[in-house]
């Protein structure tokens, strides 16, 4: 064997032993991954961080929806008595006015058949009251 020979083979053994050394060191790495995975204790840290994260994001998500929900009752509430305040009239033609006023306001809405409309336009030609019409 001549030297280029001999030197061709101590690198093809060095690099040989670095590959062993690589494929040791990333088994090593891997078995450590999966025994830190395999852990009882660690995964039930992981587990309870879960459903305790899970559990505050759906507490949080239904105080939410809570306020919302409040919010729209009193605002449902607001307005109630704001048209009950607008409605309670003494007379006819004023019920009429204060219901052509909500009318064309877009606070009241009619339904298909015009029954407010027909109301209003009705009590307005019987009492003989001036208000224009709401469209």
């Amino acid at each position: 064997m001549t030297v280029d020979d001999e030197l061709k083979d101590i690198q093809l053994k060095s690099a040989k032993v670095d590959l062993d050394l690589k494929k040791l060191d990333y088994e090593r790495r891997h078995s450590l991954l999966t025994d830190i995975l395999a852990s009882p204790p660690i995964l039930a840290v992981a587990i309870t961080a879960c459903i305790t994260l899970g559990s505050a994001l759906i507490t949080w998500r239904q105080s939410v929806a809570e306020q919302e929900r409040a919010k729209r009752e009193e605002d449902a509430k607001r307005q109630e008595m704001f048209m009950m305040n607008i409605i309670n009239s003494p007379t006819d033609c004023a019920l009429a006015r204060k219901i052509n006023l909500l009318l064309s306001a877009g606070f009241l809405r009619d339904d298909a058949k015009g029954t407010f409309q027909d109301y209003v336009a009705k009590t307005m030609a019987a009492n003989d009251c001036n208000v224009p019409q709401a469209h």
